[in-house]
């Protein structure tokens, strides 16, 4: 124990760099790049947003949530917890299931998107592209890809120390160390730790419902075999406990004082560890070998009707282990490579249908039937409380096979590509919910009892094809015009969430009662969704302007997707929620983005995305909003009175307007927030005053219905605080 502390003290007495020297850290020269990454995406066939540490600090970006304010047509809200990691690019998303955007961290990827919401401390570029990318990264990326890198020890030497604190009890720290061990050795190590008493109170008892505490851990060790092979393992720990879910009756929107009111626990708890180790050879050659362990162990705790009435309440507990692997071969212009992966689920998530939920979803629904019947006769439970016990396993694996040829000729750079997966998952149920009933004429001595139970599986497999065709004509060195025609997939999957529902159905006809309309749906209706394809084609351009100052770049695309996943409440009185196909629907729209470096100090960036995005009907796909923009002013002072840096940030950011259900006849139009830093650099140290929502702006985030009440998600209100970063 003693050597421990020992080695620590010397990794905090390693050599320094100054905050200046990291902030101008070339991306080209430190980043080690995957084989299958792009260097220049501005030369490339893509619709893509890159930021780098400069700019990452200056808009707060911590997760990947904050990249949705400045990227065209990426929108990632905050549904109520770090669980609800939803993500819609281009018009395209999911709540429920696998993502349609994937996430990718140092090269490996990320396969469940609860864990998509972390925070990292530690990001040096981030990278947002959009469209399809099935072809190199695989499955789960139809509508695009998010990127981050974070510092590795091998690019910078020294200790960073952040500190954060804000109102709403929000508080933030961390802490990284970044070492030279040997000529060969390289090792890192950041810890960080965040907590927040939140902004909401539940008026039913008092407590912030939106508190948090978030605890991460990460490591790199970087062995260097050569000048021309290394071997890197990255090792990441995550711990959330939180509470959540603001959601609001829709005719209490408008009372502030009475936002909030639901009688049982709304949280979340999550552990999440992935260790990875990344092989890297490159000579005449590259090669790339990623082998990754995630783990995933989470808890959600819902007050499922979100009312101050004793209805249902859920808590599902999901442990998932994952292993993943890919081999990827490049050469001067082409990539080949095999991945394959697996995946165990096992999640139990009881609902408890409280002394209300009993009486309204089951015995009134029995009693009506038995009075068309049996006039006078009703059912009596000898229970007040019902417990309905679902387990789960799934177990997904996958095989893939892919290549990309890139050539040239003259002005003219052609790049195609195949992805073949396969892909094959099990799904096991088991449910039951038991309890004893008499009738109204009858005596307790005569209770009788129903133990309803629902077992079994279901199986699916699929082999998908995935091509990719882009041409890029180089109009000089720096400006270019492209096409592009790829097709994505996103994952079919199981509705574990409708067994509640289900059991309930199963036990009324064990009873004699069979419901009709519907509520009258079986295992086989609602049981499994198919995988969702996407085709999309886009033409884009990269242009630079007055010495490189001037950055435009500009995209139009069209998107079809085929048996596109929604996910619904398939009755009024259902518990549950279901994820099912919708058939066909499109989407069309633009992007455009500039970034202007004037010379005395002062820069502007500026987004714009547009999706129209809707069904053959011509009715609008519901949760992505049709516009997106932001407009960011950055302002830098040298040597002002003590500072060696003055630097101003200002920012406008807006997205809508919002559909909520697919008859479209919900709708809240466009929302604009503001957000505004001041920050003073003196030597290694920085200071700076920010705020967020800088008008207080409230708006919805999520919209959804339940036991026939409508409920909307609340937007953080304005937040406000002080940062301090340092190197010692």
């Amino acid at each position: 124990m003693h050597l421990f502390f020992i080695y620590i003290l010397s990794i905090f007495s390693s050599p320094l760099n100054s905050l200046s020297q990291i902030d101008t850290l070339s991306i080209k020269e430190v980043v080690v790049q995957s084989v299958k990454e792009d260097l220049d995406l501005s030369k490339s066939p893509v619709s893509s947003n890159v930021f780098t540490l400069p700019s990452i600090k200056n808009n707060m970006t911590t997760n990947i949530k904050s990249l949705s304010d400045f990227v065209p047509n990426l929108y990632i809200p905050d549904y109520g917890s770090k669980m609800t990691s939803s993500i819609y690019m281009r018009g395209v998303g999911s709540r429920i299931g696998d993502p349609a955007v994937g996430f990718y961290v140092d090269g490996v990827p990320i396969f469940n998107k609860n864990v998509f919401d972390s925070d990292f401390s530690d990001i040096l570029r981030c990278e947002v592209l959009r469209g399809p990318q099935a072809v190199v990264y695989g499955r789960n990326n139809s509508a695009g890809l998010i990127k981050l890198r974070t510092i590795s020890p091998d690019q910078f030497q020294g200790v960073r120390v952040s500190l954060q604190a804000g109102n709403g009890g929000y508080f933030k720290s961390s802490i990284g160390s970044y070492n030279k061990l040997s000529d060969k050795k390289f090792f890192s190590a950041n810890v960080a730790y965040q907590r927040q008493d939140g902004f909401y109170k539940n008026v039913y008892d008092g407590s912030y419902v939106d508190n948090l505490n978030d605890f991460s851990l990460k490591s790199k060790f970087i062995y260097l075999f050569s000048s021309v092979s290394r071997l890197e393992n990255i090792l990441n720990y995550n711990f959330v406990k939180q509470g959540g879910y603001a959601y609001v009756l829709e005719d209490e929107v408008i009372n502030p004082d009475e936002e909030v009111d639901y009688n049982d626990d709304c949280s979340y708890q999550r552990r999440f560890i992935s260790d990875a180790l990344v092989y890297s050879y490159e000579a005449k050659y590259k090669i790339n070998n990623v082998l990754s362990f995630q783990y995933l162990d989470d808890i959600m705790s819902l007050d499922n009707d979100f009312t101050e009435q004793p209805f249902f309440k859920i808590r599902q507990h999901q442990r998932e282990a994952t292993v993943y692997d890919e081999f990827t071969l490049k050469s001067e212009h082409n990539i080949y490579g095999v991945s394959a992966f697996y995946k165990n689920n096992d999640m139990n998530s009881p609902v408890t249908f409280l002394e209300d939920g009993v009486n309204y979803l089951i015995l009134d629904n029995i009693n009506s039937g038995l009075q068309k019947i049996l006039p006078g006769m009703t059912m009596i439970f000898d229970e007040n409380v019902l417990l309905n016990s679902n387990s789960f396993n799934t177990q997904t694996s996958g095989l893939s096979f892919f290549f990309q040829n890139e050539f040239s000729r003259g002005d003219f750079t052609f790049r195609s590509g195949l992805r073949i997966d396969y892909e094959y998952a099990s799904f096991d149920y088991d449910n039951s919910m038991g309890f004893h009933y008499r009738f109204n004429k009858e005596s307790v001595s005569d209770l009788k009892e129903v133990d309803s139970k629902l077992y079994g599986n279901e199986r699916s497999d699929y082999l998908t094809l995935l091509p990719k065709f882009s041409v890029l004509y180089n109009i000089d060195d720096v400006n270019n015009v492209y096409f592009s025609l790829s097709r994505g997939s996103k994952s079919g999957g199981f509705n574990s969430q409708m067994f509640s529902d289900l059991v309930k159905n199963k036990m009324m006809a064990d009873l004699g009662v069979y419901m009709v309309g519907s509520d009258a749906f079986t295992v086989a209706d609602v049981i499994k969704y198919k995988p969702e394809y996407s085709y999309n084609l886009e033409v884009g351009v990269h242009s630079f302007f007055f010495n490189n100052k001037l950055n435009l770049n500009s995209t139009i695309f069209y998107t079809e997707i085929r048996n596109q996943q929604m996910t619904y409440f398939p009755s009024v009185s259902s518990a549950g929620r279901m994820t099912g196909n919708m058939g066909r629907t499109s989407s069309k729209g633009v992007e455009l983005s500039a970034k202007y470096k004037f010379d005395s100090g002062f820069s502007l960036m500026t987004g714009y995305g547009y999706a129209n995005a809707e069904d053959k009907e011509g009715m609008k796909v519901p949760y992505a909003p049709e516009h997106t923009f932001s407009l960011v002013g950055d302002y830098d002072l040298y040597n002002v009175f003590l500072a060696d840096k003055i630097h101003f940030h200002g920012a406008i950011r807006g997205a809508g307007p919002f559909w909520w259900n697919t008859e479209n006849t919900i709708k809240d139009s466009m929302y604009t927030v503001g957000d505004a830093s001041l920050g003073f650099s003196f030597g290694d140290v920085e200071v700076s005053l920010w705020i967020k929502n800088l008008m207080d702006k409230r708006y919805h985030t999520f919209y959804f219905e339940s036991m026939g009440n409508s409920f909307y998600s609340l937007s953080n209100p304005r937040i406000f605080g002080l940062t301090i970063n340092l190197i010692i």
